[in-house]
């Protein structure tokens, strides 16, 4: 991780001793990791050690640790903890516990690090009856690899497309898209929607209802595969129905009526997956812009021109109606900070992310948007990066400039902008704890235990090297 964030904080204005002071940290750093790692080990074997707190699992299934900031003494180390373990009791019931806490470590001769006390603070514990997720479909074909279905492009989308009252389900699967219909016996494979022809992957699955038939047609996009392809729904079956625009870096996509004529609009965001580096990695400018479609109800599209549409590294996309804008478009940016446009009849387009307080720079990957407090008002939050690593090695960082102030808020993870009763936005994630997501892509607000209130399930993950202390 210094790695990566000595040339910015170089950028940023940090003296050669800080980054020294910084390096061997990270060098303590990696006895810690591997010290942790190992206590988790000796959890998941049942073989506690002494200087761990009791925490009322008999079976250890699953743990997690990692230092959040580390503060190197000649012959102890303390290390802020963020934790997570999952278990049973005693009784059999399943629980989770998390929460925060440190550690202290005693270096061996061999040059490693030995735990010498753990004081984990008052946890979170979640008892449930039954596991957090259960699988009721496989929707791999029989005789496949048996592996999670290969979505690694990430293109889902999910919406009853046959009438049937059943929620069915479209998915990227590298070069094709897939489908799998939930009348369907669960062992019948799934169907093939769509082939790229020139061996490009599928990224996103948009559906709208554009023909006004009142079922969902579809929109695939690929990445440099060749124009955004249209799917029309005839009877649950989706079948060619055109295209829109050219080639390009295509990665996700949306239908909204962005300016409230009645017929949908097909946005675009693009994102250079290969073949170049972001500018700068606090405001590249070197990206692709937003495309925007007006699409009529016989699948024709026009191009909406965006005149002021910057050159960004665009991930992901929601629209909603906004407090004191009235219908818009977040577009969450990595590398820099996100937009947010308002169409109009007319063919103008204004950006409004600036004025409203709702850039959050940072690495955005997802934006979901919804009332989550409850107040009739329209909520952001946007999925950026919460980096372990990142927070502690700037937690050494003093309060400096400007891009070493907006650095933090990089490795800072997710935000939450509530929406206020004057139409602007307070920035709550940390206060309310919904910050730290992870290597968070994307996010989705839905109310998982009736109970009135919206939670926020947020996707995660990334491919990590086997020695994960960089991670």
């Amino acid at each position: 991780m210094l790695m990566l964030l000595a040339p910015l904080l170089l950028a940023a204005g940090a003296p050669d001793a800080l980054l020294q002071q910084l390096d061997a940290q990270e060098s303590v750093n990696e006895r810690v990791e591997k010290a942790l790692d190992a206590m988790c080990g000796s959890l998941k074997r049942g073989e506690p050690p002494a200087s761990f707190p009791p925490t009322g699992l008999v079976q250890v299934t699953s743990c997690s640790m990692r230092a959040l900031n580390l503060n190197p003494a000649e012959d102890v180390s303390t290390s802020r903890l963020y934790w997570e373990l999952d278990g049973r009791t005693q009784t059999g019931a399943r629980r989770t516990l998390r929460g925060e806490g440190s550690a202290h470590f005693r270096p061996e001769p061999t040059g490693g690090l030995s735990v010498h006390a753990f004081e984990l603070g008052t946890p979170e514990v979640v008892e449930r009856a039954a596991p957090r997720f259960v699988r009721r479909i496989w929707v791999d074909a029989p005789g496949r690899t048996q592996q999670d279905a290969e979505t690694m492009t990430g293109g889902l989308a999910v919406r009853d497309l046959d009438g049937d009252g059943l929620p069915d389900a479209l998915w990227a699967d590298g070069p094709t898209v897939r489908a799998r219909f939930s009348k369907a016996p669960a062992s019948s494979a799934p169907v093939e929607i769509a082939r790229s022809s020139n061996g490009a992957i599928f990224t996103s699955i948009a559906l709208g209802d554009v023909d006004g038939d009142g079922d969902a047609d579809a929109a695939l996009t690929s990445y440099y595969g060749g124009p955004v392809r249209l799917l029309r729904n005839e009877g649950g079956r989706l079948k060619p129905w055109g295209t829109l625009g050219a080639g390009g870096a295509h990665h996700s996509a949306l239908f909204s009526d962005l300016d409230g004529d009645g017929a949908l609009e097909l946005a675009v965001v693009q994102y250079p997956l290969t073949g170049r580096w972001p500018s700068s990695f606090l405001d590249a400018d070197n990206g692709f812009p937003l495309e925007v479609y007006r699409v009529a109800a016989n699948g024709r599209g026009t191009a909406w021109t965006l005149p002021n549409a910057p050159a960004r590294w665009g991930l992901a996309a929601a629209a909603g109606a906004f407090p004191s804008l009235g219908h818009g478009l977040y577009v969450a940016n990595d590398f820099g900070t996100n937009d947010l446009w308002a169409f109009h009849r007319d063919g103008g387009v204004d950006g409004h992310a600036a004025e409203l307080g709702l850039l959050d720079p940072g690495n955005g990957m997802g934006v979901e948007l919804g009332d989550l407090d409850g107040d009739h008002r329209l909520d952001v939050y946007v999925t950026n990066m919460f980096s372990k690593a990142g927070t502690r090695v700037l937690a050494g960082v003093p309060a400096g400039t400007v891009e070493l102030e907006r650095l933090k808020k990089f490795a800072r993870g997710n935000t939450l902008y509530l929406a206020q009763a004057d139409g602007g936005y307070r920035e709550s994630a940390e206060a309310l704890g919904v910050n730290r997501g992870l290597w968070a892509f994307g996010a989705l607000f839905a109310d998982v235990d009736d109970d009135g209130r919206q939670e926020v399930a947020v996707a995660n993950g990334y491919l990590s090297r086997p020695d994960r202390t960089d991670y």
